[in-house]
């Protein structure tokens, strides 16, 4: 299990784990799954991508959850778009290694997307409630900032900086002193 580190590290969400851990394994009750054990529905995607409701296909394969991980990506910093689930799960395992403030938002936000996009699948199966990728991704920015916000960071590194600005963590009296001493002001 090359992937387990994605989701069991020091700083996870016990819910967010657990699905993570459905997720990669290709457990989740998709439609697909469940009918492949006879029980009779509409295959069709939810998300309107129109092919048969798969795990890749909810997860990475729909515009939906792929514009979320590049909203997520480019809130990181990193300029490239994200691939299918396998090519992801690769990128993920074979990069995510270390301890820095990246890393560890980077780890966080994935298991948090696994859940959110679930989540919404279900609420549009159950509730016939859709949510646009800005309203699935503010929960996710909220998580990550409330996990990290006692989390000591190098706020004199540029790259946390801007990735503390960015999701809102730790952005408070101390931050404000080692920035404008950084800054010279």
């Amino acid at each position: 299990m090359v992937w387990e580190k994605l989701i069991w590290h020091k700083l996870h969400v016990p819910r967010h784990y657990v699905i993570s851990w459905i997720t990669v394994l290709d457990r989740r009750p998709t439609k697909a799954w469940l009918a492949y054990f006879g029980i009779a529905l509409n295959d069709m995607c939810l998300f309107g991508c129109d092919g048969v409701e798969t795990r890749n296909r909810v997860f990475l394969g729909c515009e939906f959850s792929r514009s979320i991980w590049n909203q997520v990506l480019s809130m990181c910093g990193l300029p490239r778009s994200a691939m299918d689930w396998e090519q992801e799960l690769h990128w993920l395992v074979t990069r995510l290694k270390g301890k820095s403030l990246l890393l560890i938002i980077l780890k966080l936000a994935r298991n948090a997307i696994l859940d959110m996009v679930w989540r919404q699948k279900n609420a549009g199966v159950f509730h016939r409630v859709t949510l646009t990728v800005d309203q699935v991704v503010v929960p996710i920015k909220d998580i990550i900032a409330i996990i990290l916000k006692r989390k000591n960071v190098n706020f004199v590194d540029v790259v946390n900086r801007r990735l503390c600005i960015e999701w809102g963590i730790g952005i408070g009296l101390f931050f404000w002193l080692v920035f404008i001493d950084v800054v010279g002001w």
